[in-house]
């Protein structure tokens, strides 16, 4: 009886197991499909993962030459790089010397800003003395004009002198004339004059003589009435 009980209870424990074994063989069969559809994911992601793989391996190809294509321009660059340094070099010297001459510009600014300081104030006085020349200038404006219209009266009178000088010039000319007649006329009467002169001389000395004459005469008519 006893033994009975104890083997109703083994078979019982091997029931519930062979019923846990089915439930757990229906699990692991859903678990395997399961890994079955994943495993044909997983063979799918991998054949897209293959073609990525190429695409990314030829991409890696046209990056290989791209870079020796990169190191041969960046060696370019160095070597113009170098070239620029001796290049940087040469214009940090010439940087220094424009330096320097900028120093020398400055100083020589300085100077032409108190030479122009020195030549606004000048300019102020020029222009002071401007201010007075301007009123000299229009004073002299109006003495010139007061001067132009005492040259346009003495114009006139000029004018009226200059047609006086001609009627004078005329005149003149006829005194000439008649002097140069004058002078013929008074030639004659110096040579009738002469010839008076030398006439007259000879009145005297005939008058001189008939005066002896008459003193004998008289003399003579003296002794006779003795």
């Amino acid at each position: 009886m006893e033994n009975m009980d104890k083997q109703r209870n083994q078979d019982k424990v091997k029931e519930e197991q062979a019923s846990e074994l089915v439930l757990a063989n229906k699990v692991l069969a859903s678990q395997n499909k399961e890994k079955d559809k994943r495993i044909d994911e997983l063979v799918l992601a991998n054949q897209e993962k293959d073609k990525l793989v190429y695409e990314l391996v030829r991409a890696n190809q046209e990056k290989d030459k791209r870079a020796d294509e990169l190191v041969l321009a960046n060696q370019e660059k160095d070597k113009r790089a170098d070239e620029l340094v001796l290049a940087n070099q040469e214009k940090d010297k010439r940087a220094d010397e424009l330096v320097r001459a900028n120093q020398e510009k400055d100083k020589r600014a300085d100077e032409l800003v108190r030479a122009n300081q020195e030549k606004d104030k000048r300019a102020d006085e020029l222009v002071l003395a401007n201010q007075e020349k301007g009123k000299r200038a229009d004073e002299l404006v109006l003495a010139n004009q007061e001067k132009d219209k005492r040259a346009d009266e003495l114009l006139l009178a000029n004018q009226e002198k200059d047609k006086r000088a001609d009627e004078l010039a005329l005149a003149n000319q006829e005194k000439d004339k008649r002097a140069d007649e004058l002078v013929l006329a008074n030639q004659e009467k110096d040579k009738r004059a002469d010839e008076l002169v030398l006439a007259n001389q000879e009145k005297d000395k005939r008058a001189n003589e008939l005066i002896l004459v008459n003193e004998e005469l008289d003399f003579l008519r003296g002794l006779f009435k003795k």
